[in-house]
């Protein structure tokens, strides 16, 4: 499995926090995880959800999400419609500032390129029939 959240480590400005924590990105995620989309196609509906919200998408170009299977990160197909049974980690990242990330000498820890202030929150989710089930629950509080 694989979840994960964000949390403060410094003081940000209210609106940047309040932008980088709302759940309707991460939610808009999931909901368009199901059978017959792409992972394009996901891309893209997210994106609208956060223009509507005043984000800037070009800043959850860092990623939002990658196959599940016998390594946590695994490569599967781009383009490829998804099929019941396919488990994906949502997890997308939101970048204040310009697109970009860098992954820090521990090869693991993602950072926007740029400094500025981000957050990633994850599910790992199963595609089901209709639509995608959340196999993580995160606890009360992260």
């Amino acid at each position: 499995m694989d979840m994960q959240g964000s949390r403060a480590l410094a003081i940000t400005p209210q609106q940047a926090w309040d932008a980088l924590n709302d759940p309707q990105v991460l939610k808009a995620c999931i909901e368009a995880y199901r059978p017959g989309v792409t992972s394009e196609d996901v891309q893209r509906h997210v994106a609208e959800v956060m223009k509507k919200k005043g984000l800037d998408a070009r800043g959850q170009r860092g990623g939002i999400g990658h196959y599940v299977g016998l390594a946590t990160h695994d490569v599967g197909p781009r383009g490829v419609p998804l099929q019941e049974g396919m488990v994906f980690a949502i997890e997308p990242m939101i970048n204040m500032g310009k697109p970009g990330v860098k992954i820090l000498p521990d090869k693991w820890t993602v950072v926007a390129a740029d400094g500025l202030p981000s957050a990633h929150y994850e599910h790992t989710v199963l595609i089901t029939e209709n639509s995608a089930e959340i196999l993580t629950h995160p606890p009360e509080k992260l």
